[in-house]
């Protein structure tokens, strides 16, 4: 499979697993509504269709598809953020042009 079809392959999993884990915390899943909804998935996955044609050729489809999800998800951005303390940049690739 081609690199890109690998990443939203990926980028889909995660998605759902993200909802369905989300979706069991009611208090998750009124904070984060706005990604649990139908207009909240198409708009990450129509996000992961632009950006997996941005993947730089140095960076795996499973590399890509973490650091998409990881920026894109907003409760797994937040976490890192106060993990480390300081506001978490889109990687490079992912910023559109």
């Amino acid at each position: 499979m081609p690199k890109r079809g690998t990443f939203l392959l990926i980028v889909q999993t995660t998605v759902l697993a993200n909802a369905t884990n989300l979706a069991s915390q009611p208090a998750k899943a009124e904070q984060y509504r706005h990604e649990l909804s139908a207009a909240g998935v198409l708009s990450l996955m129509a996000a992961a269709a632009s950006a997996g044609e941005r993947i730089p050729d140095s960076l795996g489809a499973a590399e890509a598809a973490s650091e998409f999800c990881r920026f894109m998800l907003d409760h797994l951005r937040e976490d890192e953020e106060r993990a480390t303390g300081r506001k978490m940049e889109p990687p490079t690739w992912l910023a559109r042009a």
